[in-house]
């Protein structure tokens, strides 16, 4: 199916790889794409034109002269394109079309039940997507692909949900494609931690040579790993899950997960273990984790806070000992909202790690990394783009 979907913009693997020198260069002229690509300079004219006829390459002006004539440049044609990126987090679902250079077109929010399976709310996406495009008059066969992000890991290549802690689905088979009026546009599923470290990668491909854990502190946690610019997923796509992990018994002697106690979802449940909140008219996250940072010098908020702080902390701080990264780059909606949480997190992967260790708060909320990553994993996917290189 994807490489169906490919061939309907590609004849030749020559023609992907121009677009990709253009994506990372800016602009080139035929000469210089024949150069790095080792290939003859009708050959490279020869995809050029065809690659311009499709719409995906301009001309920009010329370039500069040792003597004779000025050579033509040439660049991506940023809106000859659109990728859909989907972030499906707490109750909560963003639907952004980025045009072919990243630049965000247009932006979709809304909201479901968690009682929801799988199959229902991925039909309401499908449907908001296919209204989005026919809103905006995006043409079904210019859709590149698109990416979502799940808040659950994803086995490859099997291309299933293992399991979602908070809306119980699991073992699901995801679709391989959106069919948009004849049009079937491949679709691509990743983790939303993974795919936070895509999406850093892409804006900020400072990781090249280090290692970094992505930590994406939502409706549930989990870690992305990079390496020298590629996300370690594991033998299963598992790698980096770290919200599974036992942290204790409860009073039944069940198993309690770091999610379960650390997540968005855990500090939205503190509504039923403080009273003032309980009693108050706050109804939605945002609210409540505002709430709680405003009155982090309470005693049952600090009380909230410091047992977060110590599991998260002790967690990573082990982690962080056996890989020891060259940074922890945290993102998501608690991030953001509960700064002194977060600052009594890093003040406890600082006491459990053997030596400190570099933390980063993401604070911008018009960045969203994991909408960027699910762009981004479908340039690399379909046109294999390397996305920690140098732009």
């Amino acid at each position: 199916m994807k490489e169906k979907h490919i061939s309907r913009f590609f004849s030749t693997m020559n023609q992907k790889k121009i677009l990709k020198e253009l994506f990372f260069k800016g602009s080139m002229s035929i000469t210089d794409i024949a150069k790095e690509l080792k290939i003859s300079t009708p050959a490279a004219s020869r995809n050029v034109s065809k690659l311009m006829k499709a719409g995906f390459i301009r001309r920009v002006g010329l370039g500069r002269s040792n003597g004779g004539r000025k050579p033509v440049l040439l660049s991506l044609e940023p809106n000859s394109r659109v990728i859909i990126a989907v972030q499906i987090s707490y109750m909560r679902v963003e639907i952004v079309a980025y045009n072919l250079i990243g630049e965000k077109v247009v932006k979709n929010v809304f909201s479901f039940s968690d009682i929801f399976s799988f199959e229902r709310l991925w039909g309401m996406i499908e449907n908001r997507i296919k209204k989005l495009v026919g809103a905006y008059r995006i043409s079904p066969s210019n859709i590149l692909g698109i990416g979502i992000g799940l808040p659950a890991p994803v086995i490859h290549p099997d291309n299933k949900i293992v399991f979602s802690r908070f809306y119980g689905w699991k073992d699901r088979t995801l679709p391989s494609f959106v069919e948009i009026g004849s049009t079937k546009v491949s679709t691509f599923f990743e983790n939303d931690a993974n795919l936070m470290a895509f999406g850093e990668n892409y804006l900020n491909p400072r990781a090249k040579n280090k290692i970094v854990f992505y930590i994406y502190f939502d409706v549930g946690i989990g870690m992305g790993i990079s390496i020298n610019g590629e996300i370690l997923s594991g033998s299963r796509g598992l790698a980096g899950e770290i919200g599974q992990i036992v942290v204790g018994l409860d009073e039944d002697g069940r198993r309690v997960s770091l999610e379960e106690v650390v997540s968005q979802r855990a500090l939205f449940n503190a509504k039923e273990r403080i009273p003032d909140i309980s009693s108050s008219s706050l109804k939605n996250e945002e609210e409540i984790l505002t709430y709680l940072n405003d009155r982090a010098d309470e005693p049952k908020v600090e009380e909230l806070f410091n047992d977060i702080a110590d599991k998260l902390g002790k967690i990573i701080g082990f982690i962080s000992n056996a890989i020891d990264p060259h940074i922890i780059i945290f993102d998501g909606s608690v991030v953001r909202t509960c700064k002194v949480l977060m600052n009594k997190v890093i003040d406890k992967i600082n006491f459990y790690s053997w030596q400190p260790t570099l933390v980063e708060l993401k604070g911008r909320k018009d960045e969203n990394l994991v909408t960027k990553g699910a762009y981004a994993i479908v340039l690399k996917n379909l046109l294999e783009f390397d996305i920690g290189e140098e732009r």
